[in-house]
């Protein structure tokens, strides 16, 4: 207990300005008083409110609680207190748990793709690679038939010109062994 506060009390209830009890103790429990500290007050103030030696309860009405203010309200219900901080706490969490979570679905949902592609296109890629692939590979195939086409064809010019080769050569021949051939006579032999 707190006797210079409970000094301060004593003067309080003295003054001639205090004439309601109720209100007087009200006003002491908003100041942080305990219901011990007004006891021990109103016993040293003598019988001034003409209740006896005990200062007025207070209502239990949510009022009254309101009217008291925070400190009285706290000092005479721990327990109500120490079951606020907790749920406090909890409903704290809660809020942190949402929070985090839809912190979570907007990054996944708008910003991760951004910078990364979601993994069904990237999926879907090897398809359409394989498609790209075959038709590399069709126009490929398209490319070597007309090659070779092109080879046969070739080749095909390249034996006419070998048979028209060989048959000039043959008639080269032929004309070189028909020929007469040219006799030179000898000069100076005497």
């Amino acid at each position: 207990m707190r006797e210079d506060w409970v000094q301060r009390a004593v003067e309080f209830l003295r003054h001639q300005s205090v004439t309601d009890a109720t209100e007087a103790a009200q006003f002491l429990r908003s100041k942080g008083f305990s219901e011990e500290e007004l006891d021990e007050a109103w016993k040293r103030a003598g019988g001034k409110f003409g209740t006896g030696s005990r200062p007025p309860r207070p209502p239990d009405s949510p009022a009254a609680e309101m009217a008291e203010g925070f400190g009285a309200l706290a000092a005479r219900q721990p327990s109500e207190r120490s079951g606020s901080r907790a749920w406090t706490w909890a409903w704290r969490v809660a809020l942190a748990v949402s929070a985090i979570s839809l912190l979570r679905e907007f990054l996944r949902k708008y910003v991760v793709p951004l910078y990364y592609p979601d993994q069904r296109r990237m999926v879907r890629k090897p398809a359409s690679e394989g498609s790209v692939l075959r038709k590399e590979i069709r126009q490929l195939r398209q490319s070597i038939e007309s090659l070779g086409t092109v080879i046969r064809s070739m080749n095909d010019q390249i034996q006419q010109h070998w048979r028209d080769t060989q048959e000039q050569l043959r008639e080269l021949r032929t004309e070189l062994r028909s020929a007469r051939p040219v006799k030179t006579g000898a000069v100076g032999s005497s």
